[in-house]
């Protein structure tokens, strides 16, 4: 008799270890915020500002000059703290530099156009917690992208190349105004070879830039937080009642 108290114990035992694996496998499922559709929580940003150049100090004469930025994407927030975007970036500046070896120099507008990639990381929800009205949120972010650069009107654009690839670091500040719209300034710091500037292809030109814009918000706006599952119930051969009786029965069998 006492193999039959092992069984029936073995039976629920195995009953509420099943129950309890399955409900935690569909809690770990998704995380703490629902995924929204493809195009939730989307954007449509547009900004302008200034820029400059910043070359390095073996190019003498070769430094920045405030010119004019403009920057156009389109992104996603795939949570409340990751999100990413594509866009292109477009400067023109006058920047003062030397031309050849005969020392000749001028002052000559140049047009960068940067189309790049970007991955965000919305800091303060991911500090703070996500806060659907939150008045200002920062989010940090990595770029990186190809630099082509308008050399037709400089007396070297036969000797370089127009086109690097470029990454760098920034960081979007957005300012909450209604659901939809947000006030952007967004701060940047671009890398890339000085070729884009001076034939001296081995060093490395910075391009920081600021940019104040909108964003306009498609879609659903807000994250809802994952609801808690239902534990999950797995049907056991028996009911409480009926393993007590058997266990009484067994009992009275000794």
């Amino acid at each position: 008799m006492k193999g039959i108290k092992m069984i029936l114990g073995a039976l629920a035992a195995a009953s509420l270890l099943v129950s309890v694996s399955a409900n935690a496998q569909e809690n770990t499922k998704r995380g703490a915020y629902e995924t929204n559709k493809a195009f939730d929580n989307t954007f449509i940003g547009i900004g302008a500002g200034i820029n400059s150049t910043i070359m390095h100090p073996s190019q003498p004469k070769t430094w920045g000059e405030m010119g004019l930025a403009l920057d156009v994407n389109f992104g996603k927030w795939w949570t409340p703290a990751v999100g990413a975007r594509l866009g292109y970036h477009g400067m023109w500046n006058n920047s003062k530099q030397v031309f050849d070896a005969n020392g000749i120099d001028a002052n000559t507008p140049y047009g960068f156009h940067y189309f790049h990639g970007d991955i965000l990381w919305n800091i303060s929800n991911s500090i703070a917690g996500y806060k659907a009205d939150r008045f200002w949120d920062f989010a940090p972010y990595a770029t990186m992208g190809l630099l082509n650069v308008n050399k037709s009107r400089t007396p070297f654009a036969k000797t370089t190349r127009n086109h690097e690839w470029a990454a760098g670091l920034g960081l979007l500040n957005i300012l909450r105004v209604t659901e939809r719209i947000n006030v952007t300034l967004d701060l940047m710091v671009l890398a890339g070879k000085g070729s884009a500037y001076t034939t001296d292809s081995d060093r490395v030109a910075l391009f920081p830039s600021a940019t104040i814009g909108l964003a306009f918000n498609l879609g659903k706006t807000n994250f809802d937080r994952h609801s808690e599952i239902t534990p999950v119930v797995v049907p056991v051969p028996f009911t409480v009642e009926q393993y007590n009786s058997l266990a009484e029965k067994a009992a009275a069998l000794e």
